[in-house]
């Protein structure tokens, strides 16, 4: 259960990403956030199809193309 509740407090943080440069966050910090998800997301994903959360494991395999498209635009524009 507790491996549910923390990709489900990972997926809220970590899906709210676009929204922050809205928010006054610069891309630096938007790029940084996005590098510290993204291994967790490639960890959490295959654990919770194993325990058969495949509904949960499908968002973060969403969140995680979305993180990769952050990191490999490298959002930093100065």
């Amino acid at each position: 259960m507790a491996v549910i509740v923390k990709t489900l407090d990972l997926l809220d943080n970590a899906g709210a990403l676009r929204h922050q440069l809205a928010a006054g966050d610069t891309p630096y910090v938007v790029l940084r956030r996005a590098q510290k998800y993204l291994p967790a997301v490639k960890e959490l994903s295959p654990a919770l199809r194993f325990i058969g959360e495949t509904e949960i494991a499908d968002d973060l395999d969403k969140l995680e193309g979305h993180l990769e498209e952050i990191v490999a635009s490298q959002w930093v524009s100065g």
